[in-house]
């Protein structure tokens, strides 16, 4: 992959790692799944910490993640997705005048992408995302380098920030798995995102055929001004 110089020493180690997963499991490709279950085997690493706090462990990732790997799948090298973020990640690292991407600034690239398989894989775990980008978002800006992320998340290209998340999300995440009731099975996760997708292309279909799309032609400039 271009431009590794840009990447912290933990998160070219990750994607060495990633890379020898594929390998050892028979595929050819390297998905943001692949990234996270990595993070999850080098503890000095800050998204370990992270991932760890949101109640993940390799083991218990590694249980949905492993059976995930599809060998059948003939694209070679990173998913263009996952290219995706870790261009984010350098991104976001950039905003907050850091010199290099860490695993922090792609776990934080990646939770942005609410159907990419690494996420989906957490929820299937019963992780609040909510809450794991919230802390993802308070490591950044308590970051001794990052003084700047206040500024930086309310520019133009600015950070969408995650809500606090409550004392009771806090006791719901910690009670809500158990592995007889929340663990999927890979073909369960894959069909339930597939479903969720569907399900919003059937509404924007109906909203073409049947209504205005008002915030497409906000976009547009195609709304007259409101004053009240």
């Amino acid at each position: 992959m271009e431009h590794r110089e840009k990447f912290s020493e933990n998160l070219n180690k990750a994607l060495i790692l990633s890379d020898a997963i594929a390998l050892d499991k028979g595929a050819v490709y390297v998905g943001s799944e692949h990234l996270v279950y990595a993070f999850l085997r080098i503890p000095e690493c800050g998204a370990y910490a992270l991932l760890k706090g949101a109640g993940l462990t390799q083991e218990l990732y590694g249980r949905v993640f492993l059976k995930s790997i599809n060998k059948a799948i003939s694209h070679q090298g990173m998913t263009s997705r996952t290219q995706g973020f870790f261009k984010r990640a350098c991104k976001i690292a950039e905003m907050l005048g850091e010199e290099r991407a860490g695993t922090v600034h792609f776990l934080r690239a990646l939770l942005d992408s609410k159907d990419c398989y690494a996420v989906g894989i957490m929820k299937s775990l019963g992780v609040d995302v909510n809450a794991l980008t919230y802390r993802v978002e308070e490591y950044l800006r308590n970051s001794k380098k990052n003084n700047s992320y206040s500024s930086a998340v309310g520019g133009r290209n600015s950070l969408p920030t995650a809500q606090k998340p409550t004392p009771t999300d806090m006791q719901k995440q910690q009670t809500s798995y158990t592995p007889s009731t929340k663990l999927q099975s890979y073909e369960d996760l894959v069909r339930g995102m597939e479903t969720e997708n569907k399900g919003k292309q059937e509404r924007k279909a109906q909203v073409s055929e049947y209504g205005l799309d008002l915030t497409e032609k906000a976009r547009q400039g195609k709304v007259d001004p409101v004053i009240s």
